[in-house]
């Protein structure tokens, strides 16, 4: 899989990467309570890789590696050639207000990575390249709140949730990839106190999903690739 800090887990990443989750916070105890650690037990699946990197964008990210550069692209095969790859990316592109972009197929795959819509082609583009025969399923964003001063699942630059995982759904479909709607796995903007671990009541920000948040995107995911 190919992740941000949604899907670290320490002691599980390629060397270099740096983990959120690492067994003490938001009640997430150990891997086997990773939504991919829930979907390889339940499926029957061998894990080759988890490439998540805590911070990392699909956009051009300072200091980490974006999804889309060419060494992380390369790197989903630790442990054998993967059939599945499942690509959950693009929070952090929206919470720190990434340009969305305009790249929509109909020309050749882009070359500019300091925007979503371009970057996450790059991204399909070059995974595609490396690993042709792997089924690729991209997933939508589940409820964040970043800034409790903004209107719902919004930007600083005015953008919405819903904008990014419509160029997802978009991007996915022109290069023939699947879709899994984790939008819709159950955490929304009204019960994130319940699934998100490091949700604030206070200034009602929260990302990462606890113990019960990582099991209802592990549901969805199973559900979907059923």
């Amino acid at each position: 899989m190919m992740g941000d800090s949604i899907s670290t887990f320490l002691g599980y990443l390629p060397e270099g990467n740096t983990e959120y989750y690492d067994g003490t916070v938001c009640g997430v105890s150990s891997a086997d309570k990773m939504w991919w650690g829930i979907v390889a037990k339940e499926m029957g699946y061998r894990i080759s890789t988890i490439n998540a990197w805590s911070g990392s964008r699909v956009t051009t990210t300072e200091s980490v590696q974006s999804a889309m550069c060419m060494a992380r692209t390369g790197q989903l095969a630790e442990n054998g050639e993967p059939d599945i790859i499942i690509i959950l990316a693009g929070i952090n592109d929206f919470i720190r207000a990434r340009p969305l972009g305009t790249w929509a197929g109909k020309s050749d795959i882009p070359t500019d990575g300091t925007r979503f819509r371009e970057a996450y082609a790059m991204m399909l583009d070059k995974i595609q390249r490396n690993y042709p025969l792997a089924q690729v399923y991209c997933c939508t964003l589940p409820a964040c709140e970043w800034d409790a001063r903004l209107d719902g699942l919004e930007n600083n630059a005015g953008q919405y949730l819903h904008e990014f995982n419509e160029a997802i759904r978009e991007i996915a479909a022109i290069l023939n990839c699947g879709v899994i709607e984790l939008n819709a796995c159950g955490i929304n903007r009204y019960n994130m106190e319940t699934y998100l671990g490091d949700y604030y009541p206070d200034n009602q920000t929260g990302i990462h999903p606890n113990a019960k948040g990582q099991e209802l995107m592990a549901r969805k995911i199973i559900q979907s690739l059923r």
